[in-house]
């Protein structure tokens, strides 16, 4: 049992190192993963490996390949306890690369019903990643967030763990406010379909003027 929790473990390093062909050469060795975190890693072992390797430079390609283990990713998830440190942390990469997508789907067309279709299928997209990622977290962790837009000091009161999921749903949620601001998106136009929660509205209004 000791020697696959420590293989989970240096395979992890190597795949967070974006080394996928010693990574892999690790994770072939595990045989009986312990635990649910490492038996949720094991698992999910294809779509980190490929994660870490396209999460610098996403391209038009790794669409569809992004897509298919957004299912893969969320029915592991669906089968781990809510607010576990393993969850928090594929919920996260889930919604990391849901909004990945987002950012490289072109929703440019030539007639303007289908550009305007192209776009609210990609703003329902993004409310599907947001909403099902900002879900597991609690009113507490809502309202530090509402609080705390910018903040950057330490919060000794925080658990780490609590901290660090926290400062991964604002990250997630600004990015996802940049997405829907791009030039080539304008997805502000259908707000109708754009995820704004009562937690993020200052946030959002203020994303708007910047961009």
């Amino acid at each position: 049992m000791l020697v696959n929790t420590l293989r989970v473990r240096q395979a992890m390093l190597l795949t967070v190192a974006n080394k996928p062909g010693a990574a892999n050469m690790v994770w072939e060795q595990v045989t009986r993963p312990p635990g649910q975190r490492d038996a949720a890693l094991y698992a999910l072992r294809e779509a980190l490996v490929w994660w870490f390797g396209a999460a610098g430079n996403f391209q038009d390609e790794d669409i569809d390949t992004g897509k298919r283990y957004l299912e893969s990713i969320e029915k592991i998830c669906d089968t781990l306890p809510g607010r576990s440190n393993i969850r928090d942390y594929l919920e996260t990469m889930r919604a990391s690369i849901g909004l990945s997508i987002a950012v490289q789907t072109n929703t440019m067309n030539s007639d303007r019903a289908v550009q305007k279709k192209n776009k609210q299928n990609l703003a329902g997209d993004m409310v599907g990643y947001m909403e099902r990622y900002a879900g597991q977290y609690g009113k507490n962790d809502k309202d530090w967030l509402e609080a705390n837009w910018k903040a950057t000091e330490m919060y000794p009161d925080v658990p780490v763990s609590v901290l660090r999921a926290r400062i991964e749903l604002r990250r997630l949620m600004l990015e996802y406010f940049e997405v829907a601001g791009k030039d080539n998106k304008h997805l502000e136009e259908f707000e109708e379909v754009i995820w704004r929660p009562d937690w993020v509205q200052s946030r959002w209004e203020a994303s708007k003027q910047d961009n």
